[in-house]
């Protein structure tokens, strides 16, 4: 018996070099590849034709995708060995397309097929199925659909098919996540009026996209039917919601950005959550359906096919998520608004933007982190406030002025804020101190001090601007300090540029060694920039009173604070965090900063 007979049959093609990506073919699907989803769920009938209807788990959205290369022999070869060396169970990572439709998704190839076209002409058709999606547990991203995460803006221009996300609804609530993603109904700049929940609004959560002309519906009157026998058939009806119907909508030759809209649609519905959709024509009455299964194919450059299977549920009920307000944030903002002599009402979107921060600090476990914040865009008494921990006031020394405040970020030139705390009676050390500072339009020819608690040049703790002595050019920008007369300065870090005075800036210390002075800056698109220096600080811990501002800050700030015991990675997320809350407030030229 030939030995050359006798091998496993797991691999069939010897001598090819299996590649350890599929990526690293650099091969795209042809047109006429198409996926499939279908949502895994339970559902029973009750009286009048409700009925019960359940996930049947985190992973309930799955998707097949069923793609075609057209190929020589040598890539055939590598793709089949490719598919086969991955034994039907071991995950694929792959780009479904080229034209960025979906993310990188990870699935398993248990099918593939090849057509022999001819000479050096084949056809692979490969089936890999994506079935481990956490359906919604990367709520905002989402598991498919290439569609980026964007709070709504005002003055920004839309186009139709954009998605938007808006925390509150209508009245002032906070959505659940899910049911916050608005699609826009038409080209558009924004403005209040026209916002998700604005009186004349150009978003929209119902499924309003209009399908193909020549769509048919079947509707089978449902009714108790009584065959007697060698006798008459009776007819009875006993159940309301006789005429519920499903509807099969086609839509051909889409562009890539209302496919995408789309999916985004039915991939945030998970294949069981319920929409409001009205019939295009004849039907008057709107109805409630969700979506099991619909199905992607790829026709040609910037155009698809899609087609919807849609299910109604008679019922006609929406179930929304609504929350509360975080209490840490409703805390503070409801002792700003009540206020004897100097109140403030927030705005819904200011709210929103404190109640996700509080929640994204217990999120990342960094709510014991911050030790002390203040927030000095709403009035003058505000800016008194800790904010985490409402209760506590501090006195101004020299005060803003009501025309410094612009609903999120105010105008220093001469403020000053002399604090009870210092950085001994917070219970830091030295080495485990930090602050920050949200600026924009700083003064960048002087010496600011932002946060300053100076005992003496041994026992000092300092966020400040100051000159840049080793030009020229001469340049003036934010340096840190704890316990040492030796600063560090942020462009000493991984920033590499001279000048920066805009952003989220927070420095700390981790210890004394070299690299324990972290400094981590978020400019604007929150974009990030963070580094160690190798300074090597020695000294006391201060235990002088922190003043705030300085009375030497000019130019537009949102917040300061002090924070304890940040590691690189937790400042960069706090960082991140402080940026988002300062643009939500209001603060939003800290998306222009460079």
């Amino acid at each position: 018996m030939s030995e050359a007979l006798f091998y496993n049959r797991d691999t069939n093609i010897s001598g090819v070099a299996v590649p350890a990506e599929l990526s690293d073919l650099s091969l795209t699907p042809v047109y006429g590849s198409r996926v499939e989803f279908q949502g895994t769920n339970h559902s029973y009938i009750t009286d009048d034709f409700y009925y019960n209807l359940i996930p049947l788990s985190i992973n309930s959205l799955g998707a097949k995708f069923s793609l075609r290369y057209d190929v020589n022999e040598a890539n055939a070869k590598s793709l089949i060995s490719f598919f086969e060396s991955q034994s039907g169970h071991l995950p694929i990572k792959f780009a479904p397309d080229n034209g960025g439709i979906y993310k990188t998704v990870s699935g398993v190839c248990d099918n593939y097929a090849v057509n022999f076209i001819n000479n050096q002409h084949f056809e692979v058709a490969a089936i890999l199925s994506v079935d481990h999606a956490p359906t919604f547990l990367n709520w905002s991203g989402g598991n498919f659909a290439n569609v980026p995460f964007q709070n709504w803006a005002s003055t920004e221009s839309y186009k139709k098919y954009d998605v938007t996300y808006f925390r509150f609804n209508e009245d002032g609530n906070l959505n659940g996540k899910l049911d916050s993603f608005y699609y826009c109904s038409g080209d558009h700049t924004s403005s209040e009026t026209n916002s998700p929940t604005g009186t004349a609004s150009m978003w929209s959560q119902k499924f309003f996209f209009e399908p193909d002309i020549g769509t048919q519906n079947d509707v089978q009157i449902k009714a108790d039917v009584l065959n007697y026998k060698n006798s008459f058939t009776q007819r009875l009806k006993t159940n309301d919601n006789i005429a519920t119907f499903n509807m099969s909508y086609t839509y051909s030759n889409i562009s890539d950005l209302q496919l995408k809209s789309m999916l985004h649609f039915l991939e945030n519905k998970g294949g069981y959550r319920r929409f409001e959709h009205q019939i295009p024509s004849v039907y008057n009455r709107p109805k409630v359906y969700y979506c099991p299964s619909w199905t992607h194919t790829w026709t040609s450059f910037n155009s698809n096919n899609l087609t919807v299977e849609l299910v109604e549920d008679p019922l006609g009920v929406i179930p929304t998520s609504t929350f509360p307000w975080n209490v840490d944030a409703e805390a503070y903002f409801t002792e700003v608004e009540a206020h004897p002599t100097d109140p403030y009402t927030f705005t819904a979107v200011q709210k929103a933007a404190l109640s996700d921060f509080f929640d994204a600090l217990d999120t990342e476990g960094l709510s014991s982190k911050i030790k002390k914040m203040w927030l000095v865009g709403f009035s003058v008494a505000a800016g008194l406030r800790d904010v985490m921990n409402p209760t506590e006031v501090e006195t101004w020394d020299i005060p803003p002025v009501a025309g410094d405040m612009h609903d999120g970020y105010a105008t220093f030139s001469t403020e000053k804020l002399i604090t009870t705390s210092s950085v001994e009676s917070l219970g830091l050390e030295k080495n485990d101190c930090g602050a920050f500072v949200t600026c924009t339009n700083m003064d960048d020819d002087a010496t600011i001090n932002y946060v300053n608690g100076y005992a003496s040049s041994s026992k000092t703790f300092k966020l400040s601007q100051r000159k840049h002595t080793s030009g020229p050019p001469e340049e003036w920008e934010p340096w840190f300090r704890a316990g040492s007369s030796t600063y560090t300065k942020f462009r000493g870090g991984d920033f590499g540029t001279d000048g920066i005075h805009n952003g989220v800036f927070l420095a700390s210390r981790k210890g004394d060694g070299v690299g324990d002075y972290v400094l981590t800056r978020i400019k604007g698109e929150r974009v990030l920039e963070e580094g160690v220096d190798d300074v090597v600080a020695v000294g006391q811990t201060s235990d002088a009173a922190i003043i705030l501002w300085g009375g030497t800050t000019v130019g537009n700030v949102s917040s300061v604070g002090i924070t304890s015991g940040l590691t690189e990675t937790e400042s960069a997320t706090l960082a991140g965090l402080i940026y988002d809350l300062c643009v939500g407030i209001g603060h939003t030229d800290l998306e222009n900063t460079t």
